[in-house]
C-alpha cells in the first residue's frame, strides 16, 4: 500500500515522495522517485525510521499527522 505524501521540481528533475506500508514486514518505508530529461529515472526505498535527513521525511511526517490526528491522552 503506497501513498503519495509530497512532490517538487528542480531544474529539470521531477521527484514524487511516497509513503509505503510493507504488511509482511510490518514497516513504513519511503518511497522516492527521480524524472529527469528522456529517460532518466531513478528510485529507491528506505525504512522511514532512517530517512530522518530526507526532504521526504517531512512530507511523510506531516501526511502521517494529518491522517491519525492529534495525540490523545
Amino acid at each position: 500500500m503506497r501513498f503519495t505524501v509530497g512532490t517538487r521540481t528542480k531544474g529539470v528533475e521531477d521527484w514524487t515522495y511516497s509513503l509505503e506500508f510493507d504488511e509482511e514486514a510490518g514497516e513504513l518505508f519511503l518511497h522516492t522517485e527521480r524524472f529527469g530529461l528522456g529517460d532518466d529515472h531513478s528510485e529507491g526505498r528506505v525504512p522511514l525510521r532512517s530517512a530522518k535527513n530526507s526532504r521526504g521525511y517531512r512530507y511523510a511526517i506531516v501526511f502521517l499527522k494529518e491522517k491519525l490526528g492529534p495525540p490523545t491522552a
